[in-house]
Order: structure tokens, then C-alpha cells, then sequence
């Protein structure tokens, strides 16, 4: 029997879920002119936000040989931190956390 309520009770609470994220609206962030991140073509994926909510991604970075790329919206635009296309080889399995406003990066480099 609890066994039977607990599987009730997790589907409700994902059909909730479900129910609030179809209400979401996706909008980009930034502007929409090519050059932004969101024309860029990438692989590896990862964001994380800094102290102030700024969100910093990384990324795989096609655009720039599969090398690593970070970048940040600065409130108006996305903006690359540091160069583009950072790492030695072909950067995948990308991961980015913050320590504060730092962001630290690791990555699985095939160079």
C-alpha cells in the first residue's frame, strides 16, 4: 500500500511539474544578431551563474576548431571570456562552476 501511494504521489507531483514548465515561455537571451552565442554552432554544453545571477556558459566550440569557449551575457550581450577556442585539442565532455564571480572550467582535451 505505501508503495502504491508513493507512486501516486510522484506522479502527481510530475504531471505538476510537467503542468508548470509547458506554462514557461523560452525567450532568448540577448540580442538575436549573428555573432551571438546563439548562432554559434556548439557541442558540450554547460552553464552556471555567478554571484549576481550572470550566466556563463562553455561550450565546444565548432566556430574555433572544437576548442573550448566561455562565455558570459552581460546584461545586453554575449561576451567571450578570455579567447576563443582556449584549449590545446578538441575540447568535449565540457564543464563549468563558479566560485564566486571566478568561473573554473574542465574539459576532456583531445590535443
Amino acid at each position: 500500500m505505501k508503495n502504491l501511494l508513493l507512486s501516486i504521489l510522484l506522479l502527481n507531483c510530475s504531471l505538476i511539474i510537467n503542468q508548470a514548465l509547458a506554462q514557461c515561455d523560452w525567450q532568448s537571451l540577448g540580442p538575436d544578431d549573428v555573432g551571438q552565442m546563439i548562432y554559434s554552432r556548439a557541442l558540450y554544453t554547460d552553464i552556471a551563474t555567478d554571484l549576481s545571477g550572470n550566466p556563463y556558459v562553455v561550450f565546444s566550440d565548432l566556430d574555433n576548431g572544437y576548442k573550448a569557449t566561455v562565455m558570459k551575457y552581460d546584461g545586453a550581450n554575449w561576451v567571450t571570456v578570455g579567447n576563443a577556442g582556449f584549449s590545446a585539442g578538441n575540447a568535449s565532455y565540457t564543464s563549468v562552476a563558479m566560485d564566486g564571480n571566478t568561473p573554473y572550467v574542465a574539459y576532456s582535451d583531445l590535443g
